[in-house]
């Protein structure tokens, strides 16, 4: 990527990152560069970088050891392995692992691991399980498929979740978005349903699809909710259009859209909207290389 350092989002970008980590991002290492932004006005803009499959591991080989990780690797239920450099942990961060979609990898091992290392994982588990009886297949004979996505950190401190909603990222034909609106809509996730009406609208102004439900939680209480939706079409427009009545997104859409005209080797592949733990506004964008 280019850093023209006049522009705001560059100019934070070569801040928070060490040039080592900013020398790597190119479309052979890196799935995703991550934005969020939030409504809270005190929230500036956060950034983290996703890794793709082989760099990820490259990166892992060389990092402390993640005991989850290793526990999922050693059973091979672990189909894929994301590395994230977060700026709030640069020289570590985080990783976040896809279990496989198959009859015979169990999902019943890794809720068995969550319940015997992550202290607070029983006071979830009935919304955990009620969330991944959300089918991937039309004929779906994988019990618990949807739970795809988990991260367990800080020791144990803390669980990030996420379900799945297809097959593959090209099948968007076999369970269609009303399928997943209702899942919601009739579940008893009081924070996912709150958050569907605006991701409906933002389907409808930015279109795309369904792809993924998260839930980030501690010991505390769940502190963030997102619904991810794929391939929009218009997303920075789409975006200012369904959060028109809050100034503080739109002000910052708008620095993101300008930002991302200056770099047109980025496109927005996904995004996720949502709600934190004190009820602010939040929305993930997920920026690709061009032919990728």
């Amino acid at each position: 990527m280019f850093f023209d350092k006049r522009n705001k989002i560059d100019k934070k970008i070569t801040q928070i990152f060490p040039e080592e980590i900013l020398k790597n991002l190119d479309p052979q290492k890196v799935d995703y560069f991550g934005i969020n932004i939030s409504s809270d006005p005190s929230k500036d803009f956060s950034f983290k970088i996703y890794y793709l499959y082989k760099y990820s591991l490259e990166l892992y080989s060389k990092s402390k050891k993640n005991p989850f990780i290793d526990f999922l690797a050693k059973n091979k239920l672990m189909s894929f392995l994301t590395f994230v450099h977060d700026e709030k942990a640069t020289d570590c961060s985080r990783y976040d692992a896809a279990l496989y979609m198959h009859p015979k990898k169990k999902r019943e091992a890794v809720f068995s691991y969550l319940k015997e290392n992550c202290s607070f994982y029983n006071k979830y588990e009935k919304e955990i399980l009620e969330l991944s009886e959300m089918k991937v297949f039309e004929n779906d004979d994988i019990k618990h498929a949807s739970f795809w996505f988990v991260a367990l950190l800080d020791d144990g401190k803390a669980l990030k979740c996420h379900w799945y909603n297809r097959a593959s990222l090209r099948d968007v034909e076999s369970l269609n978005n009303e399928y997943y609106f209702n899942f919601i809509e009739n579940s008893s996730v009081e924070g996912l349903k709150k958050i569907l009406p605006m991701a409906k609208k933002a389907i409808q102004n930015c279109s795309g699809y369904m792809y993924m439900e998260g839930i980030d939680y501690d010991k505390f209480a769940s502190q963030k909710h997102k619904i991810y939706i794929y391939e929009p079409e218009n997303t920075f427009n789409g975006l200012i259009k369904t959060y028109s009545d809050n100034k503080e997104l739109c002000k910052k859409l708008k620095v993101l859209k300008k930002w991302n005209d200056l770099h047109e080797e980025l496109y927005c592949a996904g995004f996720a909207i949502g709600e934190d733990a004190n009820n602010n506004s939040v929305i993930n964008l997920y920026l690709r290389f061009k032919g990728t």
